[in-house]
This record gives C-alpha cells, structure tokens and sequence, in this order.
C-alpha cells in the first residue's frame, strides 16, 4: 500500500488539517479581541467619554491607535501565512487522494492487461473524458489509441487530441494526454526511464501536455516505485495478467 492510501495516512492529513485549521481559528479570535477593543477606544473618543473622565491626549491617543494597529496586522500576517500554508497542503493532499483513487479504480476495473479492458477502465476512471470516450468504446473504434507511433515512438496506449475529435479534443487540451504503457512482467527502475523518456520525447514532439501517464506491469520492483515519485502525474499499477 501506497503511502498516500490507507485509513492510517488519511487519519494523520486529517489530524494535521484539523490543527492547522484551529491555529487559525485562535487567531482570528485575537483579531476580533484587538478589532473590540480598537472599537471601544473608538466609541469612547467619538462620544467624549475619555475627555469626561480626563483620560485624553493627543499622544495617549495616537499611542494606543498606533499600538492596536500593529498588534492587528502581526496577527493577520501571521492568520495570512497560516491559510497559504493550509491551502498548499490541503491541494498536495487532495492531488494524493485523487492519484490514489484514480489507481484503485483503474485497477479494479481493468480486467486484465488487455490494452482494450485498460483503455476501458481508464475510460470510467478518468471522469472528465467518460462521456466523450463512451462513444469508441460503443462502437468498438478504440483500435485508434493503441500502438500508437508518433515520430518514430510506439505508445501502447495514447489518446491524446489528435486522435479524436469535436468538443473531445478542447477536453484533452485542458486536461492533458493519456498514455500509458503496459509491461510484461516485472517493471523496474529501467522501465519506469524508459517510460519517462518516452514521455519527454512525446511532449517536445508534440508540444500537448500530459494529464495521465499510466505503468502497468505484474509486479514493480520496490525501487522501481521510489523512482517514480519523482515524476508528476504518473501512476503505476500492479495488474497480473489473466
């Protein structure tokens, strides 16, 4: 198990939003303490409270206004750093959770390696391309997106927007081409650069970006998938072969 998956991993994100979550909640607390009492000073000025009872000056005034004002933007400084940090963590997280996803569903859905029950599942899985890609799954055309040779290099499985077209093509320009590469056996750190390098080349040939690139072998050597971390937007999944 992955360790972006698992009751475990999801406890601890959790723990770690909920205190990140609190910090800034008690310090919006101080802010509204410090906006009261700015606010009171203010009320007290405005109606003359503080000549009534001979606590105003010009200099205690412009001190205690001075003094609020800082103490209120040190804490929205600090509030401020606190929600950047939050949502940089909490979009890492969610990007996790959804690779982890997309992983599960892949794997479950594919019946086997069979490049078609692949592209099928990666069809259900991937829900921004499902309703455009029901209809070559329909009408069995998916012959298309299977070793697939752009420029000399083969991709066993490329749907990418010149391979489709009408409103499908402005779906895989935003969200990116899908290609992936099914291995034979066990998959390690050779095949997971041959697979990157075959993504670069495939990118500065084309200039598309990638949304999805997908490994699927029987088994990933342990360094194979510690090698692959450090390579955005790749998934790899243990799939055996029927």
């Amino acid at each position: 198990m992955s360790e972006s998956s698992g009751p475990l991993t999801a406890t601890r994100y959790g723990r770690t939003a909920a205190r990140l979550v609190d910090l800034i909640y008690k310090n919006i607390i101080k802010v509204l303490y410090v906006t009261v009492a700015l606010s009171v000073f203010s009320i007290l000025d405005v109606f003359g409270i503080l000549h009534m009872l001979r606590l105003y000056s010009e200099a205690t005034h412009d001190l205690i206004v001075a003094v609020i004002s800082i103490t209120l933007l040190l804490i929205l400084s600090y509030i401020f750093f606190y929600i950047i940090k939050a949502r940089t963590v909490l979009n890492s997280w969610l990007k996790r959770f959804e690779s982890s996803s997309l992983s599960v569903s892949i794997r479950v859905l594919a019946k086997s390696k069979n490049k078609e029950d692949v592209i099928n599942a990666i069809a259900e899985s991937v829900y921004e391309i499902t309703p455009y890609m029901y209809r070559y799954v329909e009408n069995d055309d998916l012959a298309r997106f299977i070793d697939v040779d752009v420029n000399g290099e083969r991709f066993d499985i490329l749907i990418d927007k010149e391979r489709v077209d009408g409103e499908f093509k402005d779906v895989l320009k935003s969200y990116g081409s899908i290609i992936a590469m099914v291995v034979d056996g066990v998959a390690d750190e050779y095949r997971i650069d041959e697979f990157y390098k075959k993504l670069t080349v495939y990118s500065k040939i084309t200039g598309n970006k990638i949304g999805l690139a997908l490994l699927i072998a029987d088994k990933v050597e342990a360094r194979a998938l510690a090698r692959h971390k450090a390579i955005d937007s790749l998934l790899i999944i243990e799939q055996s072969a029927e």
